[in-house]
């Protein structure tokens, strides 16, 4: 039996998204609530990929927030 058979979460938490792994599952959104200020981050993020080119950048925020380098290919 998995883990998944054997443990049940509240609804009340939800599971975080992982952009790379959940990618093509439109079940990972299922209760995802997109503030206005991160859809204005990827908006800008997605602005400057189109326009320069440059795949590469790095978010910075407070340690333990999930952030980390990476690439846009």
């Amino acid at each position: 039996m998995e883990l998944h058979e054997h443990v049940r979460i509240a609804r009340r938490f939800l599971r975080s998204i992982r952009i790379d792994s959940d990618l093509r599952d439109a079940s990972a959104l299922e209760g995802f609530v997109c503030p206005q200020s991160s859809a204005e981050v990827l908006g800008t993020l997605v602005r400057h990929v189109t326009e320069t080119g440059q795949g590469a950048f790095t978010w910075t925020g407070p340690y333990g927030s999930g952030n980390r380098v990476s690439s846009w290919r």
